[in-house]
């Protein structure tokens, strides 16, 4: 539905015979809580794919807990403390950074 407008229905018991129409697209109604709970289930693959849909999407992605969570999965043999190590030294503290550029072996 991303892109295409909602068109509510006129409420309940509206004698009102002509259509209500709401600009409003999907992306603007969608609350800020409920896209990041959405996105906090998906891979990191899917979250580089669902950025490229929009610009409020792309920013909301770019939030450091996605990449953090990430990272700390696909290196947990290395252990907690090794990987802030590394984030520091290499990566200037930037998670998404570390994900894009660190090698990994793919799992999925």
């Amino acid at each position: 539905l991303y892109g295409i407008n909602v068109r509510p229905v006129a409420p309940f018991g509206s004698a009102s015979s002509k259509q209500f129409v709401d600009p409003a697209l999907i992306h603007r109604v969608l609350p800020d809580e409920l896209l990041f709970e959405i996105l906090s289930k998906t891979t990191p693959y899917t979250l580089g794919r669902a950025a490229c849909v929009c610009r409020k999407w792309r920013y909301t992605i770019r939030n450091p807990v996605f990449w953090r969570n990430a990272c700390l999965k696909a290196w947990q043999v290395s252990g907690l403390v090794e990987n802030y190590k590394v984030l520091q030294l290499k990566y200037y503290g930037s998670w998404r950074k570390m994900w894009l550029l660190r090698p990994r072996i793919r799992t999925d």
